[in-house]
């Protein structure tokens, strides 16, 4: 499986028992999980028997300084073997576009986890993942020259 970046939109209304969100097909049929990257604030809810309920959310940090304005991602991660479907809700007032990787191995990291907790917390917790930093807002996740994940400026 690659560490494609996808892209969504994380629409206004919450999920309903009609919805469908971007996690029942494709490749999150063969990921164990899904880390999702936003810059805005998005609720994140997971659809399990039958009812969606919220997962996570995402929030939104600016650095609203005298030099620079500038936005710094959150992200979470969502175990998909809890999950079968994965909806985002804009919690901004307008779309907001989405970002996420799935992660078909368990690569987590568990000696950066407290109490060794078998899920991950972070993008540093997936193994070979780059800590995602401010100085890292507007790049994305490539392969470098040596095979290694790196943040890149596009």
């Amino acid at each position: 499986m690659s560490m494609k970046l996808n892209k969504s939109t994380a629409g206004l209304t919450i999920p309903d028992a009609g919805s469908t969100g971007f996690g029942s097909g494709g490749e999150a049929a063969s990921a164990n999980a899904v880390i999702v990257v936003g810059f805005a604030e998005i609720e994140v809810y997971g659809l399990n028997g039958g009812t969606w309920s919220l997962i996570d959310t995402i929030e939104n940090f600016f650095d609203n300084t005298a030099h620079s304005v500038a936005v710094s991602p959150d992200h979470t991660t969502v175990n998909l073997v809890d999950y079968e479907d994965v909806f985002f809700v804009s919690k901004s007032g307008y779309e907001e576009t989405v970002r996420y990787f799935f992660v078909e191995d368990a690569v987590v990291a568990p000696h950066l986890l407290p109490e060794n907790s078998p899920d991950p917390l972070k993008l540093e917790d997936i193994s070979d993942v780059p800590a995602f930093t401010q100085a890292d807002a507007g790049k994305i996740l490539s392969v470098d020259a040596q095979g290694n994940l790196a943040w890149i400026v596009r």
